[in-house]
């Protein structure tokens, strides 16, 4: 069967978060992810991402779109977007999101209430507006277990049991960052008490009992990649900006057995072959490497006119 791999690239460089109150930006990608409905058809959800302020106010904008690659469809699936003026301020920010039965409308989303005052953090189902709200608390990741779709985290420190109706709080000793999605059981966390550490924490009971499995160069923002071989385990890890780098560990993230893969000055963009155990393909600027070794080499793959930021197969 013929493949078929998709890929978005931009000529404009990705900002940094502290560099949004700086200046404008005109209206450019800022995300790509990607799913296959039950029909078998791909969906590119992506971001486009814009910002004005002068002296007296702010807006922004980082809307969400569904593209279907070979039809007309190009849709907003949700508007991200908010204005700020000397004494109000109106929208919502869309922190994460994520769907049941690989259909789009079934979905559960995290945010913000935006009123320029006050944080308004938010969780909603597609079927039930606002199950969770707590503006101590916010969700920035959304995740359906695999294993049962009754079973949703709201990382860093919630959790519910029924679908995403009623929440819980996990461990608040430590802040889940990764849900593994071969076993629901197993969590990746970082301690942001006081002095913080950079230590990086699983647990093999859902958060009862965690373990330091690597020290050293990490950061709350990392993103986890599983392997559908159960074994093999991958992170993007920030030490020193602009010095990037991808680790993998080989035995399920254990203490002691995380190595770096990759290493670069750029920010990078990972994706898996879910259908192929060990290939990993990796952007980084204009470039797309391939690994077919469990990232034990990455060699060319194809190089773009524009600096790509995102990657999805």
């Amino acid at each position: 069967m013929k493949k078929l791999w998709l890929f978005f690239a931009l000529v404009f460089s990705l900002l940094l978060c502290s560099e949004l109150s700086a200046q404008n930006i005109s209206p450019q990608f800022s995300e790509l992810k990607g799913m296959e409905d039950n029909q078998g058809n791909t969906h590119l959800l992506y971001r486009i991402n814009s910002y004005q302020h002068g002296t007296d106010y702010e807006s922004g904008s980082n809307d969400i779109y569904n593209l279907v690659p070979g039809t007309s469809i190009d849709t907003i699936y949700f508007y991200d977007h908010y204005s700020c003026g000397p004494n109000i301020g109106w929208g919502v920010m869309i922190f994460d999101y994520d769907y049941w039965e690989n259909d789009l409308t079934k979905f559960i989303v995290s945010g913000n209430y935006v009123t320029c005052l006050e944080p308004s953090p938010f969780i909603s189902r597609f079927n039930y507006e606002n199950v969770y709200t707590d503006w101590l608390n916010y969700t920035n990741d959304i995740y359906i277990s695999k294993q049962n779709d009754s079973l949703v985290f709201g990382l860093p420190n919630i959790i519910s049991y029924d679908g995403g109706f009623i929440w819980d709080t996990l461990n608040l000793d430590y802040n889940a960052i990764s849900v593994s999605s071969i076993n629901d059981s197993i969590m990746f966390a970082v301690n942001f008490s006081y002095p913080p550490n950079s230590n990086l924490y699983k647990t093999i009971d859902r958060g009862n009992i965690y373990n330091v499995v690597d020290t050293g160069g990490f950061n709350w923002q990392s993103k986890f990649y599983y392997d559908t071989d159960g074994s093999y385990i991958y992170r993007t890890n920030r030490l020193d900006y602009p010095n990037c780098s991808l680790k993998g560990s080989a035995d399920q993230g254990n203490a002691f057995t995380w190595q770096t893969v990759y290493e670069t000055s750029n920010e990078f963009f990972v994706c898996l072959d879910e259908s192929q155990s060990g290939a990993i393909y990796l952007a980084d600027g204009k470039k797309i490497f391939f690994s077919s070794d469990y990232g034990t080499t990455f060699n060319l793959y194809k190089e773009l006119g524009n600096r790509i930021i995102g990657i999805y197969k």
